[in-house]
């Protein structure tokens, strides 16, 4: 485990193991995708207990969801600032003018 907290998180979660209260606290201590892929390793070792294995599978429903959501977080791509663009321009606009000029 990468915290303690989630480690007794998870502790705690075996031991109360159908209080939903319990699993939704230790989802929402997972704030990082490597923290939610080792939770759901967990729970996935839970699912071959036949006692355990339908809120193992609800949990992991769960954890996807989750990291989906982590995924789809709306992307906003900051403007790169061109130093050079204005002169650019202006280099553009001064060589368009000789031409011009020595055209006519």
């Amino acid at each position: 485990m990468e915290s303690d907290e989630i480690a007794q998180l998870w502790l705690h979660a075996l031991k109360n193991w159908d209080q939903a209260a319990v699993h939704a606290a230790l989802l929402q201590r997972c704030d990082s995708p490597g923290q939610l892929a080792e939770v759901a390793k967990l729970y996935r070792e839970q699912t071959i207990d036949s006692t355990r294995h339908s809120v193992a599978e609800a949990q992991l429903a769960r954890i996807t969801a989750l990291a989906i959501a982590q995924l789809e977080v709306p992307r906003v791509e900051t403007p790169v600032p061109v130093p050079y663009a204005k002169y650019a321009a202006i280099l553009f606009f001064v060589l368009g003018s000789v031409w011009l000029a020595a055209w006519l």
